[in-house]
């Protein structure tokens, strides 16, 4: 595929693309924002060893590539290298990930719950 053909299939899921980068963004965010202190600097009091650290402002810094790139997105520019544009399949693949873990977990639970009804829905045994 040309880099101009993926750059239309970018532009005709648009915003699929800019959830799929939120998506990544708001994990990043929930793993990373109680290690910063209240002005959003990284506490490295509570990290630990500095590699810790160094791998904690790598997350950050590729959230804030995520999050350009979705507002270029929102503002409808498509002039998309080829790294923005593996981004947005980075972040297509980790929702399908993710929703496939979700999956398996609903359909776990669809399997445990006439049990699990039937158990904690069921006249109380007063004997």
């Amino acid at each position: 595929m040309t880099l101009e053909q993926k750059r239309e299939v970018v532009i005709n899921n648009k915003d699929p693309a800019i959830a799929a980068l939120e998506a990544v963004c708001d994990r990043i965010y929930d793993i990373t924002d109680p290690l910063l202190d209240n002005e959003g600097q990284i506490a490295e009091e509570k990290i630990g060893p500095q590699s810790s650290i160094d791998f904690l402002k790598t997350l950050r810094e590729d959230a804030e590539k995520y999050e350009k790139l979705r507002e270029k997105l929102m503002h409808g520019d498509f002039n998309l290298s080829l790294t923005e544009i593996n981004l947005v399949g980075l972040a297509f693949n980790f929702c399908r990930v993710n929703l496939r873990e979700q999956i398996s977990l609903m359909d776990k639970v669809a399997k445990l719950a006439d049990s699990i009804v039937k158990d904690l829905m069921s006249a109380e045994d007063n004997s």
